[in-house]
């Protein structure tokens, strides 16, 4: 999902420049409506360069913001979790 709200946001602002903020809204069956922030300033210079280093930290505080509407139970969450580290 992150590849997809990036790649949408780099076409909205190379056709609608010199916005400082990119909003960007998640919506799906299988989740609530959530949304994205990215920063105008990089991806501005990320254009003008046409560098893909220069487009690292876009996305403001690093997240997509969506709460799915299934819930999986904790105990799989935390084996999950766990997995993970």
């Amino acid at each position: 999902m992150n590849y997809f709200a990036f790649r949408t946001v780099v076409f909205a602002e190379y056709f609608a420049p010199k916005y400082d903020r990119y909003f960007i809204s998640l919506e799906s069956k299988y989740s609530l409506p959530g949304w994205a922030a990215y920063s105008g300033e990089i991806l501005r210079n990320g254009r003008k360069t046409n560098s893909l280093e220069e487009y690292q930290n876009v996305l403001e505080d690093g997240l997509l913001f969506f709460v799915p509407k299934i819930r999986f139970p904790k105990f799989i969450i935390s084996i999950f979790n766990f997995t993970q580290l």
